[in-house]
């Protein structure tokens, strides 16, 4: 019986540490070599941790935000929108009670959306095994270049999004570096008893802070499209289009 577990990050999100896991998972299967029952105790905990995850906000496979948290962080950073002026800088400011840190949090925050090129093809030739491998590392790529505050979610099967704050002014920057953190490095997969190297490509658009949550999705998904559009592995801003 093959073990099946949840990524490191998962893991993580429920407060257990990969490592030590790991450790006790050996030191179970060395004294009892082969034995079934232990190998499917350790599976069942697995499991309990991916669906624990799930309830918590977190994809079960990739670790990254899963859509329904991604949603609830949309409506919190709507809310914020909500209590700005429609102009940050017009003279005639409304009055808030927002305290500064949200304030800032709410009129700086950009959208990255981010698809997977042509990732059906991957899975059809190699296997959904090594297509959820490709998946996994990418969220860790991305998560290595992130900093407090963003983060990333996964919302379909390829497609993820990225809320990265104070970020206005670099936002395609950031997404120029993730681009490259994607194309630029081959992944490496295990596949029928060896290692192969898989070239793989990210298409990514940028939208800035807009007073609405939602044009500002549409403004990223169409940014999108233009990069897919223009041969796919690039970055298109909404102020490119």
């Amino acid at each position: 019986m093959p073990l099946v577990r949840a990524s490191d990050a998962m893991l993580k999100s429920v407060g257990v540490d990969p490592d030590e896991l790991h450790r006790k998972e050996l030191e179970l299967l060395a004294r009892a070599p082969g034995d079934p029952v232990v190998r499917e105790y350790i599976s069942e905990f697995h499991a309990l941790a991916r669906r624990a995850a799930e309830l918590t906000g977190v994809d079960s496979l990739t670790g990254a935000y899963n859509r329904r948290r991604y949603e609830a962080e949309l409506a919190k950073l709507q809310q914020e929108c909500e209590r700005l002026p429609t102009s940050p800088e017009s003279p005639h400011r409304r009055k808030t009670d927002m305290p500064g840190v949200e304030r800032r949090r709410a009129k700086f925050f950009s959208m990255i959306a981010l698809d997977i090129d042509r990732f059906k093809n991957v899975n059809d030739r190699y296997g959904h095994a090594v297509g959820d491998t490709i998946l996994k590392e990418f969220v860790e790529r991305i998560n290595r270049r992130l900093r407090v505050g963003d983060f990333v979610a996964r919302i379909g099967g390829d497609e993820f999004m990225v809320i990265a704050m104070d970020s206005n002014g670099d936002a395609k920057a950031l997404a120029e570096d993730l681009r490259s953190l994607i194309g630029d490095i081959p992944f490496n997969v295990y596949m029928q008893g060896e290692t192969i190297l898989l070239q793989v490509t990210v298409s990514v658009g940028v939208a800035s802070y807009h007073n609405d949550t939602q044009t500002m999705k549409g403004l990223a998904d169409k940014a999108l499209y233009a990069a897919k559009h223009a041969g796919r592995n690039a970055v298109r801003s909404a102020t490119d289009l």
